[in-house]
């Protein structure tokens, strides 16, 4: 987008890593930023603390706003919010994500379908939330964060390669149809990003002990 104005911006994930950082650059920067965190008076309210303070010592401002993206009326709610306050949303981040560390074979067929649900379904959702506000003004942009390691050959991590994966999917698929609508895409293809996320800390591991037994003499000590 080339419109240099300031710029109303829905970031999801935003409680720590990339999303995090992305919030506190947008909203140094001056545009409206609407950090989504899950329960962000609750169980994350220190992540949704540090984020404020921390952008408001340096007297510029940000919303945290509650934001489950396997909730629709959670992603209903966040959108219809920011129409409220701001009458646009310009720019949707899709920066939330969870990941999975282990063998293939010994993550259930459940483990793979929540990790699709985060990674993908949960992007699909915020969207079919806020479009159609993006759609009636003809303008805005989606920008998904994927990640690198869809076009490599990356082991250990089946669950995760796949909801990125189906997240570029769901994001090319979408694309040409919005666009039709005067609505952007982009695709953010990062590297491994260890700066202040909680994502290694919060991986999921294969449940099957039958099947980790198996694969145990591929362990090194």
């Amino acid at each position: 987008m080339n419109d240099k104005k300031k710029l109303a911006v829905l970031i999801t994930g935003a409680g720590s890593g990339m999303g995090l950082h992305t919030a506190r650059t947008l909203a140094l920067q001056g545009h409206k930023v609407y950090a989504g965190i899950r329960d962000p008076d609750g169980r994350n309210i220190q992540k949704s603390a540090a984020l404020r303070d921390d952008v408001e010592s340096r007297d510029s401002k940000v919303d945290i706003v509650d934001l489950d993206i396997h909730l629709e009326d959670s992603c209903q709610k966040a959108a219809d919010t920011i129409m409220h306050h701001e009458g646009a949303i310009d720019v949707v981040i899709h920066n939330a994500a969870h990941l999975f560390i282990g063998y293939a074979e010994a993550f259930t067929p459940e483990q793979i379908a929540s990790a699709v649900n985060t990674n993908v379904i949960g992007a699909h959702r915020l969207n079919r939330a806020v479009l159609p506000y993006m759609r009636a003004r003809k303008r805005g942009l989606i920008l998904y964060v994927g990640s690198g390691i869809t076009n490599v050959t990356a082991p250990f991590m089946a669950p995760y390669v796949i909801g990125k994966a189906g997240l570029d999917a769901l994001a090319e698929n979408t694309a040409y149809e919005i666009s039709q609508f005067g609505v952007e895409t982009t695709i953010l293809m990062p590297g491994v990003f260890l700066n202040g996320t909680s994502h290694f800390e919060t991986a999921e591991f294969p449940k099957d002990k039958d099947v980790l037994k198996d694969y145990g003499g591929l362990q090194k000590d």
